[in-house]
């Protein structure tokens, strides 16, 4: 599985370069960068001053972290932006404790994890702060319960915005993915045999939609599985298929597309989670909405049809 390279973790406090003393190493702390104003007095000063910048940092200490799952990145990322958007309602500070296991690893690659970190490029719990760190037990049913409360909606923009932000911190210019939209087809896997795949007739269904209402728009349809199983998206040039791409790839063109359809999956539920697109969700979920978001009937089907679009 292949991986987009982004930034490294930067520091979060460098001494800038004295003239006569050498270099003092980077602290890799956190994502952000502080370092002091340079002065030209003497040593004690110049010091006093970087001490007192150091300082500051105290205010980005970490306060607030999640509880650790097992199962895919989907659940799992989930569960840290939730913690992440309750943290903020509080005006805590938090931090990813580092993910310990994660599903879906299919090629067993040892840089799993790595990547996955890379990829959600959230501030990272230090040793340090472990110690000091207030844990919340798993915050999803908090956050469904947030969502759907009218009054919190402009706030629960505001508070997915920040984190998307930082999601998107080490992601290369994607202007140009903005103008499709996304399509997530859910098909079995190894670790799941919940009978919760998405039905061509349903989701062809609401790509027609769609299209009424945005007639040059292009359709990436990702997915995974053999590609016998997606003759419908074949042969248009409206649709894009996409099958079994690396996860970092996927999700992030997810977050960033025009439009996203999400199925009945906590991998682009997550994803919807840090859109600023149209986002068309699945009803029934397990899983609440914020207003502001279409949803479609999954009863609401096509039939007698050869291809997805018209």
């Amino acid at each position: 599985m292949r991986w987009l390279r982004g930034r490294g973790v930067k520091a979060i406090m460098c001494v800038a370069l004295v003239a006569g003393f050498a270099k003092v190493p980077d602290l890799h702390v956190n994502k952000y960068t502080m370092t002091q104003t340079l002065q030209g007095d003497g040593f004690g000063s110049q010091f006093q001053n970087i001490t007192s910048t150091a300082a500051a940092l105290h205010v980005n200490k970490c306060t607030m972290t999640q509880t650790l799952q097992g199962d895919g990145f989907g659940s799992q990322f989930q569960n840290i932006i939730s913690t992440a958007v309750f943290a903020q309602t509080l005006n805590k500070h938090f931090c990813v404790t580092p993910i310990e296991s994660m599903e879906h690893n299919y090629d067993n690659r040892s840089t799993f994890l790595r990547e996955v970190s890379e990829l959600i490029n959230l501030p990272v719990l230090s040793s340090q702060e472990d110690m000091d760190i207030e844990k919340c037990e798993v915050k999803k049913g908090w956050l469904d319960s947030y969502i759907v409360q009218e009054a919190n909606q402009l706030d629960v923009r505001t508070k997915l915005g920040n984190i998307r932000k930082q999601f998107l911190g080490n992601k290369r210019s994607l202007s140009e993915l903005r103008k499709h939209a996304a399509v997530h087809i859910r098909r079995q896997n190894s670790f799941d045999n919940r009978n919760t795949v998405s039905h061509d007739e349903v989701v062809c269904f609401v790509m027609r939609e769609i299209l009424t209402q945005n007639s040059n728009i292009q359709f990436h349809v990702f997915s995974q599985g053999d590609i016998s199983e997606f003759w419908r998206y074949q042969n248009d040039s409206r649709i894009v298929l996409r099958l079994d791409e690396p996860i970092n790839v996927t999700f992030t063109e997810m977050v960033v597309a025009k439009i996203l359809v999400t199925a009945t999956s906590s991998f682009s539920y997550a994803a919807a989670l840090l859109s600023e697109g149209e986002i068309w969700a699945p009803r029934p979920f397990w899983h609440n909405y914020p207003s502001f978001w279409k949803t479609y009937q999954l009863s609401r089907t096509l039939s007698n049809f050869e291809t997805c679009l018209p």
